[in-house]
């Protein structure tokens, strides 16, 4: 798994790319619902173990040209180079019902997880700065989360996007 930095200059290296060649670009950041509280139960080790197979999760669930890092303390995310908004949308489904189908053990005890995932894109110069998308991405996490999470959130503008093309 890419470290902040790198999944940051990944992201720039893509946009740029993007940006170039006039292809989509989408990224997701992602966040398991009750980490912390999952923590303050089974501790620290228990939320490592639940952090790094949902990372290997996500690695299976991606392509090689896709890159997955940690973005913050507890979040992840994806950086999805030639994908518009309704390929991110299906692998946000995807992801989500993998991890519904999964049983983490934990102490000896089945544990459930689940995620909240926020999406944006880039396409044909919607946007200046590579970190806008990112931003973007973020900003539709919080709105899930702010719900309660355990959804999808789209970032409205990036939506438009494809709507319009």
């Amino acid at each position: 798994m890419l470290n902040y930095s790198q999944i940051l200059h990944m992201l720039k290296v893509e946009f740029d790319r993007a940006k170039r060649y006039e292809t989509p670009l989408s990224c997701m950041v992602l966040q398991i619902d009750r980490l912390e509280t999952l923590a303050d139960i089974h501790g620290f080790r228990a939320r490592q173990f639940i952090f790094d197979n949902v990372t290997r999760m996500l690695n299976v669930e991606t392509r090689s040209c896709d890159f997955v890092g940690r973005y913050g303390d507890s979040r992840i995310a994806v950086i999805l180079p030639h994908t518009d908004m309704a390929g991110a949308e299906t692998l946000a489904r995807r992801v989500t019902d993998r991890l519904a189908d999964y049983e983490f053990e934990v102490d000896g005890k089945p544990l459930r997880v689940t995620v909240s995932i926020g999406i944006a894109s880039y396409f044909r110069r919607s946007s200046l700065f590579y970190d806008a998308v990112i931003k973007a991405a973020e900003n539709a996490l919080n709105d899930v989360m702010a719900e309660a999470g355990k959804g999808i959130g789209v970032d409205p503008k990036s939506r438009e996007l494809f709507q319009a093309d």
